[in-house]
């Protein structure tokens, strides 16, 4: 749609174009810069858009390291029917016909993830270390805090 030069006043008929008897809708050289970013974006590997998830890039495939490979496992999303939205992560190695790896949903393995988080106990000599660091920190953060003066405001 956006390649259409109808935008700018031509009609196509036959595989030749013809100037329109309709007026041009948009300038030609926003066309041009149109067409412009459109072959940006469909040129190989170009990404349009970044997706983020507190997961992203710390999750690795098991097959794969069983089978002596490293692969991410990268997060992505879907839109389904009616407007679904479906987060999910599949192995990279998928993607080169190494790995058979399901494709998982996120929340499934956000929720595995928060399980094995509950289970570990971290050692008192290291929560004993750590509340005493925090204590420390936030006295001398306040003591900072108290003796600060604000700046005199410009004229």
């Amino acid at each position: 749609m956006l390649r259409d030069p109808y935008y700018l006043g031509l009609v196509r008929y036959n595989g030749e174009t013809f100037e329109g008897r309709h007026e041009a809708l948009i300038s030609r050289e926003l066309f041009e810069r149109v067409q412009e970013v459109l072959d940006q974006r469909s040129r190989r590997g170009q990404r349009d858009r970044v997706l983020t998830h507190f997961l992203k890039g710390m999750l690795f495939c098991d097959r794969c390291r069983q089978a002596g490979r490293t692969s991410r496992l990268i997060y992505t999303e879907a839109t389904g029917r009616g407007s679904l939205r479906y987060q999910y992560f599949l192995c990279r190695g998928r993607q080169d016909k190494l790995c058979d790896l399901p494709h998982l949903a996120a929340w499934q393995v956000e929720d595995v993830i928060e399980r094995h988080i509950s289970t570990i106990q971290l050692p008192e000599s290291f929560l004993s270390r750590l509340r005493a660091f925090v204590t420390e920190t936030s006295m001398t953060n306040s003591a900072q805090c108290d003796s600060f003066t604000p700046a005199s405001p410009r004229r």
